[in-house]
């Protein structure tokens, strides 16, 4: 029994560090500016874990900041990542627990 718990409890450890892994690495990477290799492990993560509230918080990072950068005449931004990490984040203050954390 005590096995299993200490099992359990390294799995816990092991989620929270590499979300805490994926976000800084990201958030690093936002601030320096590289958008498209963020986009591209956001994108990868949406693809393992469709309602991962992280990855659609930068995707729609990286969608508000081509938007902020484009000419207002060449904007065609999908806000689409950006609706959706709203609605995840309602969710997930609402329904804590029910969101997957990278």
């Amino acid at each position: 029994m005590k096995t299993i718990i200490v099992i359990c409890t390294l799995l816990g450890a092991i989620a929270v560090a590499q979300a805490e892994d994926f976000y800084t690495a990201n958030e690093s990477l936002l601030n320096a500016g590289r958008l498209e290799q963020v986009k591209k492990n956001a994108l990868a993560e949406l693809r393992a874990h469709r309602d991962s509230l992280e990855a659609s918080y930068f995707m729609a990072m990286v969608t508000l900041r081509q938007t902020s950068q484009a000419d207002s005449s060449k904007v065609n931004a999908d806000n689409g990542y950006v609706d959706k990490f709203a609605a995840l984040y309602r969710q997930s203050v609402q329904n804590p627990g029910q969101i997957y954390f990278s």
